[in-house]
């Protein structure tokens, strides 16, 4: 990406009328840290000009943390990002998947760049692809997570999207599995409290305060917004933002240099993924229990599944939310003491009662 897509960007999301008081610059997607620290410095300068019109502007970053150098540590430092590093448990997990172009397993090279954060003082979360594999490893998973001093860890389940056809999503004895899996973390988590799940905080924030009209940002038209490195850009999932696909075309809906915001209510592409997009949300409202807590799903995973935004039900909803949620509920239920035990635990306290 060139500064001065950044700086389309920047003019683009300033004109739209879509900020607030407030917005998260996500760094995703591809490995942002092939950049150098000196681009970042002058990418958030420029999108700090947002705060002339008062908008408040955070950055965050996802990366494998094998780039990262002492000089993106200070730029990340002096801007106050949080990281998230990919990193999928222990050694023989992660080194599983996560390999070279050569076949080398790449946690060392994680676990260093990890350090390296740490070290400068930033503050790091990670994502976890849970694979089929990790599943029978659920000690070991959060022991690893303790042991490299990482608080708090998004779960993500593999997901039938995109380029990945294969995933265990579509097996039923797995499914057991992993909401054994998901028992054993909250078990770990609301006992020592030494690492919080994403997806515990929130379900364990809509139980404890009775908040069962969770609105999803992906099905949202425009709560997300991605750009990629040429200022394409798309909404809803950001995964829709390289992919094209019958009946809808290209999920691209214009550039950040040419189309503007206010052009997109005429754009017949647009408003028909929009417009399906809503049908689908209205169908998880009016056939699932659990959209209370949900929302009405993710756009892409419908898509990837059943090849439309109009739909409701998915294999990654099953594993994501119901099961996340069910396993919750299951323990408050049959522990009394649980969330007392829980509130003892600063991510409490970050992540239940903090919005």
């Amino acid at each position: 990406m060139s500064i001065d897509t950044v700086r389309a960007i920047r003019d683009w999301l300033d004109e739209s009328g879509l900020l607030g008081d407030k917005v998260t610059v996500c760094w995703h997607a591809g490995e942002p840290l092939v950049l150098p620290a000196a681009f970042f410095a002058e990418a958030f300068d420029e999108f700090s000009k947002l705060e002339a019109s008062g908008c408040r502007v955070h950055h965050s970053i996802q990366t494998n943390g094998t780039l990262a150098t002492d000089a993106h540590c200070e730029v990340f430092v002096r801007h106050r990002l949080n990281v998230g590093i990919s990193i999928d448990g222990p050694k023989f997990i992660h080194d599983r998947n996560r390999v070279t172009r050569k076949g080398a397993g790449t946690f060392d090279a994680a676990n260093a760049g990890l350090n390296r954060f740490l070290a400068h003082g930033i503050s790091v979360s990670a994502i976890s692809v849970v694979s089929s594999h990790t599943l029978a490893h659920s000690h070991a998973f959060y022991d690893a997570f303790v042991d490299m001093r990482i608080p708090v860890v998004g779960l993500n389940v593999e997901e039938i999207e995109g380029v990945n056809l294969i995933s265990y999503i579509r097996s039923r004895s797995d499914f057991d599995a992993y909401k054994d899996f998901l028992r054993d973390l909250l078990k770990r988590s609301c006992d020592d409290g030494r690492v919080a799940f994403r997806e515990f905080n929130h379900a364990l924030r809509s139980v404890y305060r009775a908040d069962f009209e969770q609105i999803s940002s992906e099905a949202t038209p425009f709560h997300i917004v991605s750009f990629d490195h040429f200022g394409n850009f798309s909404t809803f999932s950001p995964e829709l933002l390289d992919q094209t696909c019958e009946p809808y075309g290209r999920l691209q809906f214009g550039n950040a240099r040419d189309v503007p915001f206010s052009k997109l209510e005429t754009q017949a592409r647009y408003r028909r993924v929009a417009a399906e997009v809503e049908a689908g949300v209205e169908r998880c409202a009016q056939e699932c229990e659990y959209f209370g807590v949900c929302g009405g799903g993710a756009p892409s995973n419908k898509l990837a599944e059943h090849g439309t935004f109009d739909c409701a039900r998915t294999d990654f909803c099953d594993y994501a939310r119901k099961a996340v949620f069910d396993v919750v509920v299951e323990a408050i239920e049959s522990d009394p003491d649980l969330i007392e035990r829980a509130s003892r635990h600063g991510w409490w306290n970050d992540y239940v009662l903090t919005d």
